[in-house]
């Protein structure tokens, strides 16, 4: 059995479409304001950003969640909006999980630094 790139393009636009949905929920499931949103809204906001996850290197579901994750906390241009955000995905040396590690740990130290300044 052959398979045309055709039918390769519809599986992974739906196979990246589903994968949006779990990640529209998991979002909803942690972050209130994410919640507060309809899902088809969320869904299409990490379908959209799905394609810039994976020029980035990130090609596993949690890796892409990672992303999704620092882009709704940081909002969707956090990789052109903070230079340590665009260093990280940019950077040659670091594998995806490495670069979804680093994301997790300056998204953290953002927000502590955040929320220092505000007390």
């Amino acid at each position: 059995m052959k398979i045309s790139v055709s039918q390769v393009d519809v599986l992974s636009r739906d196979w990246d479409r589903r994968l949006g949905e779990r990640i529209a929920l998991f979002l909803q499931s942690q972050f209130e304001d994410a919640f507060s949103e309809p899902e088809a809204e969320v869904s299409a906001v990490v379908c959209e950003l799905i394609p810039k996850a994976r020029g980035y290197g990130f090609s596993t579901e949690r890796e892409i969640a990672v992303y999704m994750t620092t882009a709704w906390v940081l909002g969707k241009e956090f990789d052109c909006s903070f230079p340590k955000a665009r260093n990280i995905l940019t950077a040659q040396q670091l594998s995806s999980e490495q670069k979804s590690e680093a994301l997790i740990d300056l998204t953290e130290h953002l927000l502590a630094e955040f929320e220092g300044d505000q007390r």
